[in-house]
């Protein structure tokens, strides 16, 4: 199973966002932003999109979309309520996206962006099973990967517990499916 998900780390579309890699074409680009946080409108990461466009997260927790060819920055709003955006994955056909927000010290966000739906809070990394591995509540997811088969999201996180939460059945979700599976680090 880790060989089945490091590929999925090290796929194409499962890259993760990195700034150092990101094109220079979003050099100066003027991005969403919270009134009075002007200053945290910048790039925090990105991934490649449909149709040649880029979805861009911002510093301040902010998710847009970005077209090359017009250089059109098309804000589709807030994913977390503080905090940057760490990391965004998309699919293979680049339609569906899920992304990990927040502050690093604090509570952080998953969400999930497609173009029918657009962007969708699905939640925090928490569950309460009845059984082991009982409770769980991670505060500081900072990175994801998406199965090849795109039914399961993994997310890992940067708190004391050091978890990686798989949670799978992502068709058209409102939350996360809980419990997740129970994965050793």
């Amino acid at each position: 199973m880790r060989c089945r998900w490091r590929a999925c780390w090290l796929a194409p579309a499962a890259t993760p966002s990195r700034m150092a890699s990101a094109p220079k074409i979003l050099n100066g680009l003027r991005l969403p932003h919270r009134q009075g946080r002007q200053f945290l409108a910048k790039p925090s990461c990105w991934a490649p999109w449909n149709h040649g466009r880029l979805l861009v997260g911002t510093l301040d927790g902010m998710l847009a979309r970005f077209c090359r060819k017009s250089r059109a920055v098309f804000a589709l709003g807030a994913v977390a309520p503080h905090g940057p955006i760490h990391q965004i994955v998309v699919n293979a056909a680049r339609t569906v996206a899920y992304g990990v927000a927040g502050d690093a010290n604090d509570l952080g966000h998953v969400f999930r962006y497609d173009d029918v739906d657009g962007a969708v809070e699905l939640g925090r990394t928490l569950t309460s099973e009845a059984k082991p591995p009982g409770l769980a509540n991670s505060c500081q997811p900072t990175c994801l990967a998406l199965s090849p088969d795109e039914k399961s999201l993994a997310i890992g996180v940067a708190d004391r517990l050091g978890c990686i939460y798989i949670f799978s059945n992502l068709e058209r979700q409102a939350t996360l499916t809980f419990p997740p599976k129970a994965v050793e680090t």
